[in-house]
């Protein structure tokens, strides 16, 4: 079960399902983005298409959990490390919960910056792909393990960064994010100023 947590000042839960928990977090920012940009179409068009990606970000084998403890602001700004680089402690946990699987496997040092040099994405990728190589290791070496359940395929697939960009998100940051997703979930081709056009012509 998915316990009670707060989403723009409210308390939200308990939940029963990973597409629950994606529909009242996504819910609560599109309530937000509507309040501050209303009757401004491409603001209501990113709120509407960012909601309507949910479908594609829960995974059926997880919708029933497991639901993980997750810290919700892990970047290396709040990992404690020593001089040898030995990772010592964790810090700000004030805003952990229980998530979905796919919530859970979201690193914000994974996510290419889109304006980012190319040299900087490559290193994030490498990084990347050490942890889930490590992860993997880890995981095949449980028993009963399968390979379809294993963690660490979602860091590393363009699932995790949809989630991120409908989830681990800010109103104010909706239209970046919309027109990020859009190509992730329909192809390089499509084009933001085409859905927009849909979204009109299906609102009118």
């Amino acid at each position: 079960e998915l316990f009670p947590f707060p989403i723009m000042g409210s308390q939200v839960g308990p939940l029963s399902t990973s597409l629950e928990y994606f529909y009242r977090l996504r819910r609560g920012q599109t309530k937000v983005i509507l309040q501050e940009h209303r009757g401004e179409q491409e603001w209501e068009a990113a709120a509407w298409f960012l909601e309507q990606s949910l479908t594609s970000m829960v995974e059926e084998e997880h919708i029933y959990g497991p639901f993980p403890l997750c810290h919700l602001d892990f970047h290396y700004n709040n990992i404690l490390v020593d001089e040898d680089y030995n990772i010592t402690g964790i810090i700000d946990w004030s805003h952990a919960q229980t998530v979905p699987i796919e919530r859970f496997a979201i690193t914000p040092e994974f996510i290419l910056p889109p304006a980012a040099p190319v040299t900087y994405k490559q290193a994030i990728i490498e990084f990347r792909d050490m942890f889930v190589d490590a992860l993997e290791k880890v995981e095949r070496g449980r028993e009963g393990s399968s390979p379809e359940k294993w963690i660490s395929r979602l860091f590393a697939s363009p699932l995790s960064e949809v989630v991120y960009r409908c989830t681990y998100s800010y109103p104010w940051r909706a239209i970046f994010d919309a027109r990020l997703v859009l190509p992730l979930l329909y192809g390089k081709n499509a084009k933001w100023d085409d859905f927009q056009k849909f979204y009109s012509e299906r609102s009118a």
